[in-house]
Order: C-alpha cells, then structure tokens, then sequence
C-alpha cells in the first residue's frame, strides 16, 4: 500500500518537479489560464444534468447552492471554504426540503 502512494505521490509531482523555474510556452500559459474555468462549467453541468425541475423541489437545492458557491468563491476567493459552505448549503437545503 505504501508503494503504490509512493508512485501515485512521484507520478504528480514529477511535471512540478520537471518544470519547476522554467518559462511556459504561450500554448501552455493560455491552456493553464483557460482550464480552470472550462472543468468548473463542465462539473457544473454534469452534476445539474439529473436535476428535476418539474417536481418538488424543483431544483431548488441546487440552484440556491450553485448561487451561494458563486457569490462567495467571488468575495472570498478561497476554494477550501467556498466548497465546504456550498456543500454545507445545498445538503441542509436538501434535507429541509425533501
């Protein structure tokens, strides 16, 4: 069990270790600008796919999470604390609303 953390642990920190203090191409740069930003939206989308707007409680859950997520990512800017309070928020929204 160790051995395999060890690989899985070297296996992620080898580009950080390989790359570390060298300048990024500009098609590097511009992907590292740009993915964060398209895995969110995508992340978005699949986990509001099998959302039931049509029957109680319509969604709402999730479309107040999402809301709460957004706003305090953009006032806050710490992704620890906007993921524990979105998840916080739509789990108590979820267990008072079902």
């Amino acid at each position: 069990l160790i051995i395999f953390a060890v690989i899985n642990f070297l296996l992620r920190a080898l580009p950080f270790i390989i790359f570390s203090g060298k300048e990024l191409s500009e098609p590097v740069h511009y992907i590292s600008e740009k993915l964060p930003a398209a895995i969110m939206i995508i992340l978005v989308v699949y986990n509001l796919r099998t959302t039931n707007f049509s029957s109680a409680p319509y969604g709402i859950p999730e479309i107040v999470a999402l809301i709460v997520t957004i706003i305090l990512h953009y006032w806050k800017e710490n992704m620890i604390l906007t993921l524990l309070v979105g998840t916080v928020t739509y789990m108590l929204l979820l267990s008072a609303l079902v």
